[in-house]
């Protein structure tokens, strides 16, 4: 019996496309050419890298954690200075 080397179907994939144009601009053209090379395939969930960074919870977890890092230290250097 042969069973096959990827057990489950690939679903999505993923372009990410590196350009001086406007998203309205690449859009588009990028559907048009997935369109030529499979006129069955969908475009969809188009988004920019700053709304990519902006919307990953990793990043914006990091960010908090950053963020109450620095304001801890600056309360610790508060009360190291006046020597509470």
């Amino acid at each position: 019996m042969a069973l096959p080397v990827i057990p489950e179907p690939i679903t999505g994939q993923h372009i990410a496309i590196y350009t001086n144009l406007s998203s309205a601009e690449i859009v588009p053209a990028v559907r048009r050419e997935v369109h030529n090379l499979e006129p069955g395939a969908a475009v969809f969930g188009v988004r920019t890298m700053d709304q990519v960074i902006a919307g990953s919870y990793s990043v914006s977890h990091a960010r908090l954690m950053s963020t109450l890092l620095s304001a801890f230290a600056v309360l610790a250097l508060l009360i190291a200075t006046f020597g509470l």
